[in-house]
C-alpha cells in the first residue's frame, strides 16, 4: 500500500505541473476560447500508465496482477485512441500561421494551438513520468526550457508571473527527492515518512511565500536577438505595418495623457529618468508623428516601415547638397534606453541612418515621416548619425511652399474650425508671408499670450480643442501649444505635422545627457520644401523640466537646440536510532504499518484542510459579491466589474481613464453598460450624490458569459466561485 502512495505523489506532481504549463500557455499568446478539457487528458493518461505498471510489477498476488494488467491494457487503448488526435504533420503549418497572426496583431483563437498543445501535453507528460524516478531534475529542465522561450517571445509580462506558477512544483520535487535519499544512509533505522513529508511541505510554503518578494527584470539580455532569428526563419518580411508595433512610444509613458484617445486633462510628471545620451548638444528625439487631427485627439496615421537603417536616396542627397558648405557635415549621438518600453528609435530630425551596438533588432524606416522603428521592443543602445540641423535650417528659412502641391492631410481642416479661430490666425498673419515667417509669427503669439500649465482640464464634450485652448481655458502644456501652432499653421495654408518625443536638456552625468520624463514633449514641424520634402522644427513651449522644474527654456528655432540568502537544510528526522526487534523495540513490518497508517492520516487531515479552506472561500466571495451588488455605494461593485473585464483582456493601461478603456470593448452592448457604470460611478466619485447603476446583476452575467466564452469553463468556475 506504501508503494502506491509513495509513487502517486510525484505523478500527481507531473500532471499537476503540466496543468501549469497550459496556464502560461495561455497568458502568454493570449489564447482565446480556451479550453483545458480538450488538452488536460493527454497530459494525464502517461502519469496513469506509469503507476499502473509500477503497481503491476510490485504487486505480489497474482489476481491483483492480472487486474492491474488488465488496467495497464485499458490504458494504452486510451492512450491509442488519443493519437490520431495529434496531426505531426502539420506542427510547422501551425507554428507558421501562430507566428503570422503574432506579427501582425491578430487575436489567437484555442483552434490554432490545440495541436501544439496536445503535443506539449502528452510528450511532455510522458517524459516526466517516465524519467521522474531515473533524474526527478527533469521536470525543472522542461519548464525552465519553456521558460526561456516565453521570456524571449513575450513583451507584456514579467518573467516573474510564470516562474511564481512552477515554484511550488520545483520546491516540492527538489525537497521529496532530497529527504528520500536518506533511507539508504538509515538502512534498518526507522523512519518516520510522515513527517518528512510534512517538513517538505512546510518548507515549500516558506519557499514560496519569501519568493512573492522577489523582483526579476522584463527579459533577458539576449531576447532580442533570440526572437529575431527565429522569427525570421519562419516569416521573413521586409516591412511591417505602423498599427502592428505592439509598444510604440506614447507621451503616456511619461504621465502624459493618450494623444490618440483625447487630448488635454490634467497631467503629472515625475521626473525619472528615460534615456542616456551622448552628443554634442542637445537634440529634439522625434518619436511619433501625426497628421490627422479629428478635433479632439491625433489619429495614428496608417503608415508602413520598410527594412531599412538609413534614409532613402534622393532625400540623402538633398540634405548633402544643403549641407555641402558646413564644416561639420554628419554628426553622432548614442542613445541607450533606461525604460525599455518602447520600438521606437528615438532620431533627429535630420537624421542619415541608425543603427545598434550590441543588438540583432531589426531596424525599420517610414519614408512619409522620416522615422525609424524596431520590430521589438529597444533595450540596446544605439547609434543615430545625423545632419548638421542648423545649416540646413539656414538653407531653408527663405523656402516659400506651394500649398496646393502639398500632400492634403498636412492642411487638412475637415475637422471644422470655428470662425474665431480662423478670424484669429487671419488677423495674425496675411498672404505676402513666406512659410517660415507665417511659422514664427504663430510661434510667438502663443509664446506671448498663453500660459504654461499642467492642469488645464479636460476638454468639455463636443468642443474643438484648439478653439477651447485659444479662448477659453487659454492655458496648457505642450500638447496644447502643438497642436494650436499645427492647426492654426494649416489654416494659414502651411503644411504641418504633429510630433512628441523628447527634447533634450541641459543636465549631462559622466559626460552624458539625462533625458528624464521631464522632458517629454511635444511640438510642430512645417514643410519647407515641397519638393525635396524638407521639414523644420518649429516649438511654442518648454518642457515640464523647463517650465514647472525650474530650467530656462532653450530657443530651438535659432538652432540652439537641434531644433542574502540561504539554502534550507535537508530536514531529517530519526524517530528512534536503536536497533529494531531489541529491547521490545517494533520490527520493520511495524514502522511501515505504523508510517502507512500516520500518512493516511496526514493525506486525509491535509484533504480536510483543503476543502473547509475551499468552502470558506466559496462563502466569502459569495458573501463579498452580494454586498457588492445591495451596497448603496457603487465603488466595491465597480471593483468588482473592472477585476472580471481584466478577465478577458480589457484592463486599464498606464494613464488611460475608465471611459477611455470603454472605446476598446469590442462587443458594443457590453460596452454600453460598462460607459453607463463608469458615469455614474464618476458622479459618485466627484459629486456628493449616489451612483445609481441598476442592471448590476445583469452586467455581472454578461461579463462572466464572456469570460466563460473567451476563458473556458474550468477558469471560468475558478474565476466566479472561488479565486
Amino acid at each position: 500500500m506504501f508503494i502506491s502512495k509513495n509513487k502517486i505523489i510525484p505523478l500527481s506532481i507531473v500532471f499537476v505541473n503540466m496543468f501549469i504549463v497550459a496556464i502560461n500557455m495561455e497568458n502568454a499568446y493570449f489564447i482565446q476560447n480556451f479550453s483545458y478539457g480538450k488538452i488536460l487528458g493527454y497530459a494525464f493518461t502517461p502519469p496513469l500508465l506509469v503507476f499502473l505498471l509500477i503497481r503491476f510489477f510490485n504487486e505480489k498476488r497474482s489476481r491483483d496482477r492480472l487486474i492491474y494488467f488488465a488496467l495497464v491494457l485499458v490504458c494504452v487503448y486510451i492512450i491509442y485512441r488519443q493519437i490520431p488526435g495529434i496531426n505531426f504533420g502539420s506542427l510547422s503549418g501551425d507554428v507558421q500561421r501562430i507566428n503570422a497572426d503574432i506579427n501582425y496583431g491578430r487575436n489567437i483563437d484555442f483552434s490554432r494551438f490545440l495541436n501544439i498543445l496536445r503535443i506539449i501535453m502528452f510528450f511532455g507528460s510522458a517524459i516526466l513520468s517516465f524519467s521522474y524516478y531515473i533524474f526527478p531534475y527533469n521536470i525543472i529542465i522542461l519548464d525552465m526550457g519553456l521558460m526561456f522561450f516565453l521570456w524571449i517571445i513575450d513583451y507584456e509580462k514579467n518573467t516573474y508571473n510564470y516562474v511564481r506558477y512552477f515554484l511550488p512544483v520545483w520546491a516540492f520535487s527538489i525537497l521529496s527527492y532530497r529527504s528520500s535519499l536518506f533511507d539508504s544512509e538509515t538502512k534498518n533505522f526507522k523512519v518516520n515518512r510522515t513527517a518528512r513529508l510534512f517538513q517538505v511541505i512546510i518548507i515549500t510554503l516558506i519557499i514560496t511565500i519569501s519568493s512573492l518578494f522577489i523582483n526579476i527584470d522584463p527579459k533577458g539580455v539576449y531576447s532580442n536577438r533570440l526572437w529575431n532569428y527565429f522569427n525570421s526563419q519562419v516569416i521573413p518580411t521586409d516591412q511591417i505595418f505602423g498599427t502592428n508595433i505592439l509598444n510604440p512610444f506614447n507621451l503616456t509613458s511619461s504621465g502624459y495623457n493618450d494623444s490618440d484617445k483625447q487630448l488635454g486633462g490634467n497631467i503629472s510628471i515625475n521626473n525619472d529618468e528615460a534615456l542616456s545620451v551622448s552628443a554634442e548638444k542637445p537634440l529634439y528625439l522625434r518619436g511619433s508623428v501625426r497628421s490627422v487631427y479629428t478635433g479632439t485627439r491625433w489619429e495614428k496615421d496608417s503608415v508602413v516601415y520598410y527594412f531599412s537603417d538609413h534614409i532613402e536616396d534622393s532625400r540623402l542627397e538633398t540634405l548633402n547638397r544643403m549641407t555641402a558648405n558646413s564644416d561639420e557635415l554628419i554628426k553622432t549621438a548614442v542613445i541607450e534606453p533606461v525604460k525599455k518600453n518602447t520600438a521606437t528609435i528615438f532620431s533627429a530630425i535630420y537624421t542619415r541612418d541608425v543603427s545598434f551596438i550590441d543588438s540583432e533588432a531589426e531596424i525599420y524606416y517610414d519614408k512619409l515621416h522620416q522615422a525609424f522603428t524596431s520590430d521589438t521592443t529597444v533595450k540596446d543602445s544605439y547609434y543615430i548619425n545625423y545632419f548638421n540641423e542648423g545649416a540646413i535650417r539656414k538653407t531653408i528659412v527663405q523656402f516659400p511652399t506651394e500649398s496646393e502641391q502639398v500632400d492634403s492631410k498636412y492642411l487638412d481642416t475637415s475637422f471644422r474650425v470655428t470662425t474665431r479661430t480662423r478670424q484669429l490666425v487671419n488677423s495674425i498673419v496675411d498672404d505676402s508671408m513666406t512659410n517660415y515667417e507665417k511659422a514664427s509669427v504663430l510661434t510667438e503669439y502663443l509664446r506671448a499670450n498663453y500660459t504654461y500649465s499642467l492642469k488645464p482640464g479636460n476638454l468639455p464634450s463636443g468642443r474643438d480643442f484648439v478653439d477651447y485652448f485659444l479662448f477659453e481655458v487659454t492655458e496648457g502644456y505642450c500638447v496644447h501649444f502643438a497642436t494650436a501652432l499645427t492647426i492654426m499653421l494649416r489654416i494659414a495654408e502651411v503644411p504641418s505635422r504633429y510630433v512628441e518625443g523628447f527634447k533634450m536638456g541641459s543636465e549631462m552625468s559622466e559626460g552624458k545627457y539625462i533625458v528624464r520624463n521631464s522632458d517629454a514633449h511635444a511640438w510642430t514641424e512645417v514643410l519647407m520644401d515641397k519638393e525635396n520634402d524638407v521639414w523644420m522644427t518649429f516649438d511654442a513651449t518648454g518642457t515640464p523640466r523647463e517650465l514647472i522644474f525650474g530650467e530656462e527654456p532653450v530657443d530651438n528655432n535659432e538652432g540652439n537646440v537641434e531644433t542574502s540568502s540561504g539554502n534550507p537544510s535537508t530536514p531529517t528526522n530519526e524517530t528512534n536510532t536503536n536497533q529494531p526487534g531489541v529491547n521490545g523495540e517494533k520490527t520493520d513490518e511495524e514502522v511501515i504499518a505504523e508510517n502507512n497508517n500516520n500518512l493516511e492520516r496526514f493525506v486525509l487531515i491535509l484533504l480536510g484542510i483543503a476543502a473547509l479552506i475551499t468552502l470558506m472561500r466559496m462563502i466569502y466571495k459569495k458573501w463579498k459579491l452580494q454586498r457588492a451588488l445591495e451596497d448603496s455605494s457603487l465603488k466595491s461593485y465597480f471593483s468588482e466589474v473592472t477585476k472580471i473585464l481584466a478577465y478577458i483582456r480589457y484592463e486599464r493601461e498606464k494613464g488611460e481613464t475608465y471611459l477611455e478603456l470603454s472605446k476598446r470593448i469590442k462587443d458594443d452592448e457590453l460596452m454600453a453598460e460598462f460607459r453607463l457604470l463608469v458615469n455614474e460611478v464618476y458622479k459618485e466619485e466627484y459629486s456628493d450624490g449616489i451612483g445609481i447603476y441598476e442592471n448590476r446583476q445583469e452586467l455581472l452575467d454578461m461579463l462572466y458569459l464572456k469570460v466563460r466564452i473567451h476563458r473556458g469553463k474550468t477558469f471560468y468556475y475558478l474565476r466566479r466561485y472561488l479565486l
